[in-house]
């Protein structure tokens, strides 16, 4: 009898353990994740740079930046390196920025804008997540590290500015093409050849060009 009563006064301190257990852990377990909990709002504004890039001389360097879905090319010089936006994209149209580069005299950031360059289709095919009601482009920009609105040079991919800072090739429609890092006139074809070109390169000089 006497064990049984024990039996029973062990199983009842046991059931009362537990459940003092269940309830501190689920208190503690509510706790961490209201302390970790977090809003759709936070996660698509977490801010996210990248295409960082530096001029070949001096301390200019140039990146883009993902704030909340607004993406634009921010700046900073030495020695305090504050950092400045350059452009003004303020609508979240789902247009990123690739390519970004800065001129060897630091004077110019050249950038692609629009494309989806991580994806598994085409990349110079333009996307429109934003559904907008005009067609959205794979387009190569300019502007200067002083500030100024963006220059249009051309719609293509890959740019990449000459050594003497004056031009940009790109490629466009499987050729390539150059244009003055200024936009001050159109882009021409430099060349037709059979099959894609792309990869284009300067010569150190900036007086040739390679490609594959």
């Amino acid at each position: 009898m006497r064990k049984s009563l024990k039996i029973r006064l062990l199983f009842v301190i046991l059931i009362v353990t537990a459940i003092t257990t269940a309830t501190s852990f689920s208190k503690a377990h509510t706790s961490f994740h209201a302390a970790q909990s977090f809003t759709m709002e936070q996660i698509k504004s977490y801010p996210f740079p990248n295409e960082l890039s530096a001029a070949a001389s001096g301390s200019r360097i140039a990146w883009a930046f993902n704030e909340r879905g607004l993406r634009n090319v921010w700046v900073a010089e030495g020695p305090d390196f504050k950092a400045r936006r350059l452009t003004d994209y303020n609508v979240d149209d789902g247009q990123e920025l690739t390519s970004l580069s800065l001129s060897a005299d630091g004077k110019y950031v050249v950038y692609v804008r629009g494309g989806d360059h991580g994806s598994n289709f085409d990349s110079s095919v333009g996307v429109n997540p934003a559904l907008a009601a005009v067609q959205t482009k794979v387009q190569v920009w300019s502007v200067q590290f002083g500030g100024g609105e963006p220059k249009l040079l051309g719609e293509g991919d890959e740019p990449v500015i000459s050594p003497k800072s004056d031009r940009v090739a790109y490629v466009k429609d499987r050729g390539i093409w150059t244009a003055p890092i200024d936009g001050a006139t159109t882009a021409k074809r430099m060349f037709y050849a059979r099959g894609d070109c792309g990869s284009p390169e300067w010569s150190p000089d900036g007086s040739r060009m390679g490609f594959v």
